[in-house]
């Protein structure tokens, strides 16, 4: 007795597999950032996270959905400071030419589990701002 999807062809069955890295290439390159963003009428570094050891800190932006972007115009901004155990965070919002930065939030050592509850809180925020 046969199982799953019998209907297999020929030509399937006997093509040259594709190699693990043209497949990764192809799934990635949608991931990649591109190297600048214009906002304002500035290009801007666009990176999903960075991390700068002169100041031992992780920064990422979060859009209103609570996933990584790499837009810098409209975003919840965290930065992991090792250096001084704290977390902070805020919104930023470049959407009319100038910057604001609003709902800062300051997390001295916090768990990982505070740090998920400020950043739900900060994209819910920005998620009532974008409507």
């Amino acid at each position: 007795m046969a199982c799953g999807n019998n209907k297999i062809s020929r030509d399937y069955l006997t093509s040259q597999p594709a190699s693990t890295q043209s497949q990764s290439d192809r799934f990635f390159a949608a991931l990649r950032a591109p190297e600048t963003v214009r906002v304002g009428g500035k290009d801007r570094e666009a990176y999903f996270s960075r991390f700068t050891s002169t100041s031992n800190t992780t920064e990422y932006f979060l859009d209103d959905k609570g996933r990584k972007t790499f837009d810098p115009s409209r975003h919840v901004h965290v930065i992991h400071d090792d250096g001084k155990s704290e977390v902070r965070m805020h919104i930023t919002d470049r959407q009319d030419g100038r910057t604001l930065h609003t709902d800062h939030v300051r997390l001295p050592r916090p768990s990982g589990n505070a740090v998920n509850a400020a950043e739900a809180r900060l994209v819910s925020i920005l998620r009532s701002k974008k409507q």
